[in-house]
């Protein structure tokens, strides 16, 4: 049984900045969460038919928003920002939710549509920022800020992601591992 559950293991390297697309790591079968660009999976939300979905956008879109985000805090209230932007993401259902673009994004507002989420948002979004590297889940949805490959002459980080398969319906979020790697 080890070895069967040893086999099925899935394991998703990602490196660079990745546009938006869809990638389905698929197991038995496939399913149909999403569709369109950034998005796409599996059948019920747990990634439980070996289908898992990706979503991932090459801008800056985290440092983009830093700058736009203007916010009122409680004092004494736990804040978690990072958090509060991937908030923004799935709120606005879009993986660059500003309009107008920031002056140093390199986006065509015509193009605005290829960048909506899928109507069931993806398992795993991935994002590329010079912010600090972050995995965070946030409505179910594992975001992971794999940082940059290359800072100057020396290396970046990157992400690997490992989902353990289940033989139960259990959540993505809770099977999967996610470790942001020092070059």
């Amino acid at each position: 049984a080890a070895l069967s559950a040893l086999t099925r293991l899935k394991s998703v390297t990602l490196a660079g900045n990745p546009c938006c697309f869809d990638v389905n790591v698929a197991g038995s079968s496939g399913g149909g969460r999403g569709g369109g660009r950034g998005g796409g999976g599996g059948d019920d939300g747990d990634g439980a038919s070996g289908a898992l979905s990706f979503g991932a956008c090459s801008t800056d879109v985290l440092m983009h928003m830093s700058r736009a985000e203007t916010s009122r805090r409680v004092k004494g209230e736990a804040y978690d920002r990072m958090a509060t932007l991937c908030q923004h993401i799935l709120s606005q259902r879009s993986f660059y939710p500003l309009l107008p673009p920031d002056p140093d994004a390199l986006l065509c507002v015509n193009h605005e549509a290829n960048l909506a989420l899928p109507p069931s948002p993806p398992h795993f979004v991935v994002l590329s920022s010079v912010l600090q590297p972050f995995v965070k889940v946030v409505n179910g949805v594992v975001f992971v800020n794999s940082g940059t490959v290359a800072k100057g002459s020396s290396g970046g980080t990157y992400a690997r992601i490992t989902v353990h398969p289940t033989d139960a319906p259990a959540p993505v979020a809770e099977r999967a591992r996610v470790d942001v790697v020092k070059i």
